[in-house]
């Protein structure tokens, strides 16, 4: 499982609600699967990086100015004298992109750079896919196509380029591995295919990708409070039932959706059913059955029936992770199994900022303790001592 909360922002803020600019800094995709890459990760000691093996070794004594996580294909961002590279684990040189700035390398093999705040793409062997003159470009990490914004609109183009749709929307967001994706156009938000056939009329106020066959999208009410009431609209273009939700989520893997009405969180189903009644401060997406809530008296955590796995009463509680979670009691972090045993004692700081550090699919995970970094396997053992200013 994909540790989305721990994503270190490095940052790219890539299309936010107002279609934000790409910042003048390297870009990072979803981080790995894995913890270490090739048995070595990337270490920080004062204001430099460096790379270190599980054995506590240096593979390359701290001496970059700055050096982002490894990806799967084990190469990582490097700046060093001032200028972007990709290095591999060895820290060897291995592509010198004359680019400000550059990105980490999605699992589709490829990488945002910039020049002149002009996005392009290049691939793992450096060679230009897209030239950059794009504002931004977004989506290519979960599909082969993407949304891209040229002078302040938006078309569609393909991993090779291509102009798809010519620039002409207000705002658009990717298609992210469905067949439909939103658009902005005279104001509104509507769906177009993968050919740039308006599918479903402009119509909502707001609108998110397709996820699992629906989409999130808003509708303006300006008798009620909050003005702007949610709801979902599937790839045919029909909404699911009506928009009447203070806010909503995706449809998860359980085709569940958390939705929040008279300010408590409930969930519904695809036919739109509610399944289990609004009565949660905040709820997470189910996932493998499980889905972390908030109530009254702390996180705790769901089944798909409603019925608690583990009672609310924790002051932070993680996504589960290779059968552990993390929780914080008492101001500390510990982990705990489905079956509400502490299997790693709290010792671990206990900040929101850092507290998402979950169990890597090579069984590590990184923990703090006095602001130092190092890495436990699953038993609690150390692999590497906490002595770092920084692992990732």
């Amino acid at each position: 499982m994909k540790n989305k909360l721990w994503t270190l922002l490095l940052v790219i803020a890539m299309v936010a609600l107002i279609g934000m600019r790409f910042t003048a800094a390297p870009a990072e995709v979803e981080p790995a699967d894995t913890l270490f890459i090739d048995d070595v990760m990337t270490v920080r000691m004062g204001n430099r990086y460096g790379i270190i093996n599980k054995n506590g070794e240096y593979i390359v004594e701290p001496e970059y100015q700055q050096l982002y996580p490894f990806a799967d294909n084990g190469l990582a961002v490097a700046q060093t004298d001032g200028e972007w590279v990709y290095v591999n684990t060895k820290g060897e040189i291995v592509i010198e992109p004359e680019f400000e700035t550059i990105a980490s390398f999605n699992d589709r093999g490829l990488a945002i750079v910039m020049n002149e705040n002009k996005m392009g793409v290049i691939n793992e062997k450096g060679e230009v896919v897209i030239e950059p003159k794009y504002n931004i470009i977004n989506g290519l990490n979960a599909d082969d196509y993407a949304v891209a914004s040229l002078d302040g609109e938006w078309g569609v183009i393909n991993n090779k380029g291509e102009t798809i749709v010519e620039p002409k929307y207000r705002n658009a967001f990717p298609f992210n591995g469905s067949k439909l994706a939103p658009v902005n156009e005279y104001g509104v938000y509507g769906f177009i295919d993968r050919e740039g056939n308006m599918v479903i009329e402009p119509q909502f106020a707001h609108a998110w990708s397709m996820k699992n066959g629906f989409a999130r999208v808003a509708v303006d009410d300006y008798t009620s409070t909050p003005v702007m009431k949610w709801g979902f609209v599937d790839e045919s273009g029909n909404l699911l039932g009506e928009a009447v939700y203070e806010m909503v989520n995706d449809f998860d893997s359980s085709d569940l959706a958390a939705v929040k009405t008279r300010s408590a969180w409930g969930y519904i189903n695809t036919s739109g059913e509610m399944v289990i009644e609004p009565q949660f401060a905040n709820a997470g997406s189910f996932e493998d059955g499980k889905a972390v809530v908030l109530t009254k008296d702390g996180f705790g955590v769901i089944d798909t029936k409603g019925k608690y796995i583990i009672e609310p009463k924790y002051e932070y509680l993680g996504e589960f992770s290779n059968g552990l979670a993390t929780v914080q009691t008492g101001g500390k972090i510990c982990y705990i199994n489905i079956d509400d045993e502490i299997v790693i004692e709290p010792e671990f700081d206990g900040n929101y900022a850092e507290a998402a550090h979950l169990f890597k699919d090579d069984g590590y995970a990184i923990v703090i303790i006095n602001d130092k970094y190092g890495v436990i396997d699953k038993e609690g053992n150390y692999i590497l001592e906490p002595i770092y200013d920084s692992l990732r």
